[in-house]
């Protein structure tokens, strides 16, 4: 299962936890998908290692110009609050403390990989 998936399903389970509507859980989904599609377009893949950098300032400003010119302002609101709420989901902000969750999400993420490398080789030819 590839890391956007795993992420947007994390997400989608965070949003229904704070009660969150189906319809606005599948229009965040969305949105972020949107931005993921971007990044991948312009040659910026989203993997486990660049995660972090892909949603630095920089790339977020040049999606930001991007929505600009293709899409209506309350779109483009929309899909920066979008991904804003994912942000601060995925890097949660202004917590001093250990983020277990988090840890032990990328620990999975990682164990799964490896699994899934080691099932693959020996299936595989």
């Amino acid at each position: 299962m590839e890391v956007v998936h795993i992420l947007l399903q994390n997400f989608a389970q965070h949003l229904a936890a704070q009660n969150a509507s189906a319809s606005t859980v599948k229009n965040y989904l969305a949105d972020i998908n949107l931005f993921f599609r971007y990044l991948k377009n312009h040659d910026r893949p989203v993997s486990l290692l660049t995660l972090p950098h892909q949603l630095s300032g920089s790339n977020i400003f040049s999606y930001h110009q991007y929505l600009i010119s293709n899409f209506p302002p309350p779109t483009v609101k929309r899909r920066i609050s979008s991904l804003n709420k994912f942000t601060s989901f995925i890097i949660p902000i202004a917590k001093p403390r250990f983020n277990y969750r988090f840890a032990l999400f990328i620990l999975l993420t990682i164990s799964l990989s490896i699994i899934g490398g080691f099932v693959a080789s020996l299936v595989l030819p």
